[in-house]
């Protein structure tokens, strides 16, 4: 993170001990600015809306899940750039899929037990500011963490790109068309929630993304690599 600007963090849960555990983390962390830290649900979308912060982790509470997921979406929708942390105790992929990965980009998976773990919280707050959907390695019987949404020929021209392939050897690797690995790449920084106004070349940014994506992957027990 050396260099990079502090990523602005709102929390909210009605669980004082997270909450307090969290904020206390986070407050005063290299590469975090903490803005506020709530367990009102209305002031932590008034906050999103008012403070537009990259990263707003919902502490989802034992419960009150379907408030606490109702919660993180009106964040969304308040603050359309906004990435979620989610931070829950539930270890089902049915929960993970269902309530989170609907949306393209942006949100973090993490279990309770967990977040009190610097740099696996840290890393799903990268990854939600990053426009990344990560779940906890924890999830999944493969470790891996999960980059939703993408199709196999999406992964395949992501990891290519990264491996430096112009679009003229990409497209030769994947016996398509110039047209057809426009249409592909495009699809693809749609779903990754890279804009062209973002003062970034949209293929340098899919590159960080996906190295971003790797060092997850790799920070996790037994993790499998993206594609």
């Amino acid at each position: 993170r050396a260099g990079s600007p502090a990523v602005s963090v709102v929390v909210v849960t009605n669980d004082d001990e997270m909450r307090h555990g969290l904020a206390n983390q986070l407050d005063g962390s290299f590469g975090v600015e903490l803005l506020a830290a709530t367990d009102d649900p209305i002031m932590a979308v008034a906050f999103a809306q008012g403070l537009a912060p990259e990263v707003a982790i919902v502490g989802v509470d034992p419960g009150h899940e379907q408030l606490s997921i109702k919660t993180a979406h009106a964040i969304r929708e308040a603050s359309p750039e906004t990435g979620i942390v989610v931070i829950a105790d539930d270890t089902e992929t049915e929960y993970v899929e269902d309530k989170i990965s609907r949306d393209v980009g942006g949100w973090s998976y993490l279990l309770r037990k967990n977040a009190d773990d610097s740099d696996s919280l840290m890393r799903a707050v990268d990854g939600a500011a990053w426009g990344l959907v990560t779940v906890d390695p924890s999830v999944y019987d493969t470790g891996a963490v999960v980059l939703f949404g993408l199709t196999s020929d999406e992964q395949q021209t992501l990891r290519l790109m990264a491996l430096g392939y112009a679009d003229d050897a990409i497209a030769n690797r994947m016996n398509c068309g110039s047209d057809a690995l426009s249409d592909i790449q495009q699809t693809l920084y749609d779903k990754l929630s890279i804009e062209s106004n973002s003062g970034v070349d949209l293929r340098v940014r899919a590159v960080m993304t996906y190295h971003l994506a790797m060092r997850f992957a790799q920070s996790g027990p037994s993790a499998d690599v993206i594609a």
